[in-house]
């Protein structure tokens, strides 16, 4: 399947099996990004951009301005907007980390390490 059209998600599969057509199955290593990865670059900024957005849905509800001292309604608009972005900036770069999740990989042969990075 193709993700936006430039990300082929069989990719890694057929590149493997090329590979191993080749090379033999004991002379080939698959690698891919480890989970690890996946934990601090999509999971955790995942938890932390839904935590942010509870605290502002949830100061916006009680009433910024008490929150932050005397504000008027155009500070609470700015404020909002301005965390708003930052999510909207973070998940952005989580779902970039994402795609490289599933789509980077490396094939080591006796030959040749070969590195895709699908950008």
């Amino acid at each position: 399947m193709k993700i936006f059209s430039n990300f082929d998600t069989k990719a890694p599969l057929e590149a493997y099996k090329k590979a191993l057509a080749e090379y033999g199955a004991d002379k080939v290593i698959f690698v891919r990004r480890h989970r690890i990865y996946l934990l601090f670059f999509v999971t955790l900024p995942s938890l932390a951009v839904g935590a942010m957005l509870i605290v502002v849905f949830l100061l916006r509800r009680n009433g910024i301005a008490e929150f932050l001292g005397s504000l008027e309604l155009v500070g609470t608009i700015v404020f909002t907007a301005l965390f708003s972005f930052i999510a909207i900036m973070i998940f952005i770069r989580i779902l970039l980390n994402y795609i490289n999740y599933l789509l980077d990989y490396t094939i080591v042969t006796p030959r040749i390490i070969m590195s895709y990075n699908q950008t």
